[in-house]
C-alpha cells in the first residue's frame, strides 16, 4: 500500500461511502491515487507545464477545466475572510473568481495563476491548516471526481483497487471517463 498522505491533525475528516463499504478500503484506493496526483501535498501546484493552467492542491484540481473555479468557489462559501487575505484581498478575490468559475475556457485561462503574485497565494492556501481540512471535506462531500468513482465501484464491485482505478480515471481523464472503463 502507498504511504499514507498528510491529514489534519484535529478532528479528521471522516471517509464518506456507501453503507457497508469498509472506509479503510476507500482510504486505500483515495492513497494510491494521491500519491500519482501531489504525492499527498495539500500544497502541490502544477505550472501549466501541460497547457492546463494551474493545477492545486490533493487532486490536482485544474484551472482550464474549471475543476479550480469549483473548489475556489466553495473554500469561498467556508471561509470567506482568510481566503480574501490569503489571496491578496477581496478584489483580488472577486478578480479571481470571476475568472477561474466562467463557463468559458479563455476566460478561466486569462489569469496566468502560474506566475506571482498568484503562485505565492496559492502556496500559501495550500499550507493553511483550514484550508487543508477544506481540501479533505470537499474531496470526501463534493468533489465531482470521488463521486463517480463511488458510482462506477458500485457497478463493479468494491475493493480498494476497483475504487482506486476508478478514482484515479475520473480524476485524470475526467467523471465521463470513469464511467466508459466499465
Amino acid at each position: 500500500a502507498p504511504e499514507p498522505a498528510p491529514t489534519p491533525a484535529a478532528d479528521p475528516i471522516p471517509v464518506m461511502g456507501p453503507a457497508g463499504v469498509d472506509p479503510e478500503m476507500i482510504w486505500g484506493g483515495i492513497q494510491w491515487v494521491l500519491k500519482s496526483e501531489s504525492q499527498g501535498n495539500p500544497s502541490a501546484l502544477q505550472l501549466n507545464h501541460d497547457g492546463a493552467g494551474l493545477s492545486f492542491g490533493l487532486i490536482q484540481w485544474p484551472q482550464s477545466t474549471g475543476d479550480l473555479g469549483i473548489i475556489l468557489a466553495y473554500f469561498a462559501e467556508q471561509a470567506p475572510i482568510e481566503l480574501a487575505q490569503i489571496m491578496g484581498g477581496p478584489a483580488a478575490l472577486q478578480q479571481l473568481l470571476a475568472v477561474v468559475t466562467s463557463p468559458v475556457r479563455a476566460t478561466r485561462m486569462s489569469l496566468s495563476l502560474w506566475t506571482e503574485p498568484w503562485l505565492s497565494r496559492f502556496r500559501a492556501l495550500g499550507s493553511s491548516d483550514r484550508f487543508i481540512r477544506l481540501q479533505w471535506q470537499f474531496l470526501m462531500s463534493e468533489d465531482v471526481h470521488y463521486q463517480a468513482a463511488v458510482a462506477v465501484t458500485n457497478e463493479l464491485g468494491w475493493t480498494e483497487r476497483s475504487f482506486a482505478l476508478a478514482f484515479d480515471r475520473a480524476v485524470q481523464q475526467g467523471t465521463g471517463a470513469a464511467r466508459r472503463a466499465l
